[in-house]
Order: structure tokens, then sequence, then C-alpha cells
């Protein structure tokens, strides 16, 4: 998300209006799913490990 993010940010041409926003969304969601998945690993980690 973050590179598909960047990519359209740095784009110098015409982007339709869906891109744009589509673009917007990912640098501005990628952070939270960063974190969540980091978070949902280390309790995976830690269910495998007591069992």
């Amino acid at each position: 998300m973050f590179i598909y993010g960047i990519s359209l940010f740095s784009y110098k041409g015409d982007l339709s209006f869906i891109l744009k926003d589509l673009g917007e969304y990912s640098i501005v969601l990628w952070l939270p799913v960063l974190i969540i998945g980091t978070i949902l690993t280390i309790i995976a980690r830690i269910i495998k490990k007591i069992k």
C-alpha cells in the first residue's frame, strides 16, 4: 500500500480522480494496517508458545 501510494504521489502525469483518492488513502492507511498486522503477529506467536 505504501509503495503504491508513493508512486501515485510522485507521478507527474494526469491521473483520474479515483486514482488520486486511492493514492491518498493508501498513504494514510498503510501505517494502521502495519501496526495491526504487527500486533496480530505478536499475539499469534505468544499463543503458539503457550500451547
